[in-house]
């Protein structure tokens, strides 16, 4: 069975004569391609009738429906919602499964306003003591929204979502998180929502693309509408369920700018969304996927939002609480660590170049709160941001470790404290040997160094720029790092500080400690600060790069290409679904696809998908998109493939010798005539 995504729209964005909704729909969108309508409501009163109207409509049509702002902004004036327990009774009788629930918006803005935005919606500015308070404060004003809904017996709760606070919002009742695509980078927000989904048991999550608003503030440059195309196929091969724009499509009003449904760029919202509807349900996703092998641990009370604001927990009134090492470092992940490295980098290994992407094309960002089978998952847990440890997050990590994990993390991710202001406090007094080897006894001093590697990692292919005799430049020098007084016990010592070619090893202090600990290896990052502090962050983002390239050498599958190329990796029953997805403005790119002795280069057209099959036996991929892979049979050598589509269409191919046969569609390929490489052209 396929997994197939669902496209749809929001209609409410800039109108409210609610009368008028189903007429706007049905003059601009073709129902049979129209999967969800997501309804926003305004505080503006509405006959009751239409709540029973709307509700047969969709029914009828096959239409899934949920509502937006129902409370919050958009409740009537003395209301707690639009709705009502009786509303409420008559739409689940009415349209049964196609009303999905009702959706709250924008609470993550409690963490990435700036301070005028308080001032504007006339609403309070807290001030808390420690990170626990904040969060509290938070999740408790997120489940009294969810608590609305849950009074009023709706079906699900859901939460558009412009952060990376999905799990925050799924701790406080929240069913289904939609991320608002286009506030920042939809790469680390859909990374956020894939992680905290499996971490509290969420089967599904959805992309609100909103580019009118945030794609851009011209409405007349073309790279607009490229970039509406390019998050689309984003959001598909992340795995969104239900797809849809804010707006745009029946109207534009923002940033000074009004053009009505007729005018070209509107028009051009529409083109998008049928090409689209088109792709997408032909296309039907394996369920299992996609396939994530790296993830990063959003630690305990982190309050990165990955958009907006500059102070933790939108903390206003105390220094202490702005950004800081504790929240940089996660810039690494959002903006640099996916970028391909200079050719000059000469800490670069490898037959290709893989510095521009994570295994299998995705990372994940997971919860530490996430039980372990969820963290068992994952080959490699990277730390990056704030963490406040506990005895129970700790042996967590510990068994995960054991059974054959990988874990990364440094000093402060191990402090206790729940303070913006205080010193470290370290877990088990400092004497964490069980897990990463080392007994922490406090802070060292100050050294204007670099750093050397002077061991070979303990983890398999891990690369990192090592010497035998350690006789060479310090590298990463990058300004004062403050080092940690360690005692080493079973830990290996693999990189140090240093501040000269040649060092007496006995005076330079660990930075970078690896440790066997039952089936895997955890390593600690030894400075006195989180690896986002100003004199970390090179180093930080070549230990990273690092740990990236040596999980993509032990990959099944690699896909070289570079950083302009995104792509996904969805298994089933022997048979790998990939996307790749060039998001190139300009120009078309070469990729290559391996599995084993087998690879397939195909082209990929600027602001185009293409998709890939891969089996052990070979690897083809459709010309166009206007076919796709239903049915795989594999007997005895011999592969029965079952596409659908209409026409003519090319299938490039890369075979194994001893493939026995390959069928398409009942038609046998003749395998003898053809080169490594070839093209087979079908009627379908």
């Amino acid at each position: 069975m396929k997994d197939y995504a669902r496209i749809g729209l929001e209609v409410g964005e800039h109108i409210s004569d609610y009368e008028n909704f189903i007429q706007y729909i049905k003059s601009h969108f073709d129902l049979e391609k129209l999967d969800f309508v997501l309804i926003m409501m305004k505080p503006v009163e509405m006959p009751r009738q239409l709540w029973n109207e709307w509700a047969e409509f969709f029914k009828n049509n096959h239409i899934y429906f949920a509502f937006l702002y129902t409370q919050q902004r958009g409740a009537p004036e003395g209301k707690d919602s639009h709705l009502t327990p009786e509303i409420v009774v008559e739409l689940k009788k009415i349209a049964g499964e196609y009303f999905l629930g009702d959706m709250i918006g924008e609470t993550g803005g409690m963490a990435s306003w700036l301070e005028g935005y308080y001032d504007d919606i006339h609403m309070e500015k807290a001030t808390f003591e420690t990170m626990s308070q904040a969060k509290k404060a938070y999740v408790d004003h997120v489940r009294s929204c969810v608590e609305i809904n849950r009074k009023l017996n709706i079906p699900s709760v859901l939460a558009v979502e412009a952060t990376l606070f999905s799990r925050y919002n799924f701790e406080a009742g929240v069913d289904h998180t939609a991320i608002e695509m286009m506030c920042g980078n939809p790469e680390i927000m859909f990374a956020s929502a894939r992680g905290s989904c499996k971490a509290y048991g969420k089967s599904i999550w959805s992309s609100h693309i909103a580019n009118e608003w945030y794609g851009g503030f011209r409405n007349d440059d073309p790279l607009k509408y490229k970039r509406l195309k390019i998050a689309y196929y984003y959001a598909f091969l992340s795995g969104a369920k239900y797809i849809y724009p804010e707006s745009g499509d029946i109207s534009i009003d923002s940033y000074g700018y009004h053009y009505d449904s007729d005018h070209a760029f509107c028009k051009a919202y529409r083109e998008t969304w049928n090409d689209f509807s088109e792709f997408v349900h032909l296309h039907g996703r394996p369920k299992n996927g996609p396939e994530v092998k790296v993830a990063f641990l959003h630690g305990n009370l982190d309050s990165y939002t990955a958009w907006g604001g500059s102070t933790v927990w939108n903390h206003f009134q105390d220094e202490n609480w702005s950004y800081s090492s504790a929240e940089k470092g996660w810039n690494i992940v959002n903006r640099d660590l996916f970028a391909s490295d200079p050719w000059y980098h000469s800490h670069n290994y490898g037959r290709q170049d893989t510095s521009f992407s994570a295994p299998y094309g995705q990372y994940d960002l997971v919860p530490v709160e996430a039980p372990v089978e969820v963290l068992s998952s994952y080959d490699y847990l990277i730390f990056v941001g704030w963490n406040t440890m506990t005895d129970e997050i700790y042996k967590k990590l510990k068994t995960y470790v054991e059974n054959g994990g990988k874990l990364f993390a440094a000093i402060p991710h191990l402090n206790t404290h729940d303070l913006r202001n205080e010193d470290y406090k370290i877990i088990h007094n400092g004497d964490v040997s069980d897990l990463f080897g080392c007994i922490i006894n406090g802070p060292g001093r100050k050294h204007a160094w670099g750093t050397k590697f002077i061991e070979e990692s303990l983890v398999d292919q891990c690369m990192y720029p090592c010497t035998k005799d350690g006789a060479c430049d310090p590298m990463c020098a990058d300004g004062f790092i403050k080092s940690t007084d360690i005692t080493i016990k079973d830990g290996k010592v693999i990189a140090v500080l240093s501040d000269r070619f040649k060092n007496n090893m006995d005076n330079c202090p660990p930075i970078l400690i690896e440790n066997a600990c039952g089936k895997g290896i955890a390593t600690l990052m030894t400075a006195w600060d989180y690896p986002g502090a100003e004199s970390l962050r090179n180093l930080f983002k070549v230990i990273l790069k690092a740990i990236l390239s040596a999980e993509q050498r032990k990959a099944r599958i690699k896909v070289i290409g570079n950083d302009k190329i995104r792509y996904a990796i969805y298994p089933e029953n022997g048979l790998d679904t990939l996307y790749i997805l060039n998001t190139d403005y300009n120009h078309k790119n070469i990729v290559t696809v391996c599995n084993n002795d087998i690879a397939l280069e195909i082209k990929v057209n600027s602001c185009e998908m293409r998709t890939v099959y891969i089996s052990d036996g070979f690897i083809c991929s459709p010309c166009d998109n206007t076919i796709a892979l239903e049915e795989h049979q594999l007997n005895e050598n011999k592969y029965h493939l079952f596409f659908k589509g209409t026409g003519s269409h090319g299938i490039e191919w890369s075979v194994r010798n001893d493939v026995g046969s390959i069928w398409v569609n009942h038609t046998q390929l003749n395998l003898n005539t053809h080169d490594e490489h070839f093209i087979t052209n079908h009627e379908i």
